[in-house]
């Protein structure tokens, strides 16, 4: 890296460059060179996140290197997400180890031990009014608020939560100033839990389908998890690109360094992924019941 003096700590770099496919093939080839470079040397790149052009030569030389790539701007508290989301996946399906990055489930023994008041409780956590509507609310305004959960990960999930918490509060505050706290709430507030919502319902219907995999600890496997307790959400195109992929969900908990952007080039070139799990948008709707954990039968 021209200019680079290794006894300075550089962490981040946060780069733009063009996103049209209409560039001299050298600007991308120095991208290539510079996303291989940060990831050699351990940088984080922080960019607009375009998959084409010069951004995506960048940002794939990146991947490829084992290096990581982020966005510019999430009102998520990156780091505190990041190890909620890394436990996640290395936990789904685990009947031993839930609780940090999923969706509450009983198991049908559990369910049944619990008294009156406790399935009472059991379902109306499930229940659609509060799973996707009062639960979604509180998850982004309150509890990404603290990473609750935590406390052994040291300082990082802290300083990630309290920044952003810090720049949420600076932004809202020269908004409100500018147009008033009625149109800010107006304007904002819908979009926040109506997104909040949505996003919600797709780590939902990702996990809580029929016949997905559970298992004890002692037959559990990561990649059996991965293929068989992720579905695949077929959706119409248009919603594809709304949500960046992400339906492909199993193929990302296989290998979650494939970018969103090359999730539908894997289906096509091993199309026998494209028949596990997969759900069309109807379908998904069956999910909405109240359902219990059981482990699987294992798969040969």
């Amino acid at each position: 890296m021209v200019g680079y003096d290794r006894a300075m700590v550089i962490k981040r770099v946060c780069v733009y460059c063009a996103s049209s496919r209409i560039c001299d093939p050298a600007y991308h080839d120095a991208a290539a060179r510079l996303g291989r470079e940060l990831a050699h040397n351990k940088v984080t790149l922080v960019y607009g996140g375009g998959s084409v052009g010069s951004m995506g030569h960048l940002a794939d030389a990146a991947l490829a290197e084992g290096g990581r790539v982020i966005g510019v701007l999430t009102l998520t508290p990156y780091d505190f997400w990041r190890r909620s989301h890394a436990v996640h996946h290395a936990t789904s399906g685990n009947l031993d180890r839930r609780g940090i990055g999923d969706i509450d489930t009983l198991t049908v023994e559990e369910y049944l031990a619990l008294p009156r008041l406790g399935r009472l409780r059991y379902r109306l956590y499930r229940h659609p009014l509060v799973m996707f509507g009062l639960g979604p609310a509180y998850l982004f305004i309150l509890q990404m608020r603290l990473p609750v959960g935590l406390m052994r990960a040291g300082w990082g999930p802290w300083l990630s939560t309290m920044a952003t918490n810090l720049a949420i509060v600076l932004v809202a505050s020269v908004t409100i100033w500018a147009v008033g706290i009625g149109a800010f709430l107006l304007v904002h507030l819908p979009i926040m839990l109506i997104a909040a919502s949505l996003g919600v319902w797709l780590f939902y219907v990702q996990h809580q389908f029929e016949n997905t995999f559970w298992a004890e600890a002692r037959t559990w496997n990561v990649h059996e998890a991965a293929l068989y307790g992720s579905s695949h959400y077929d959706l119409p195109p248009v919603l594809r690109w709304f949500t960046a992929n992400i339906g492909v969900h199993h193929v990302h908990h296989l290998c979650s360094r494939i970018p969103f952007y090359r999730l539908p080039l894997t289906l096509r070139r091993f199309p026998e992924l494209a028949a596990v799990g997969r759900l069309t948008l109807g379908q998904s709707l069956s999910c909405v019941r109240p359902c219990l954990a059981n482990a699987s039968v294992p798969r040969e």
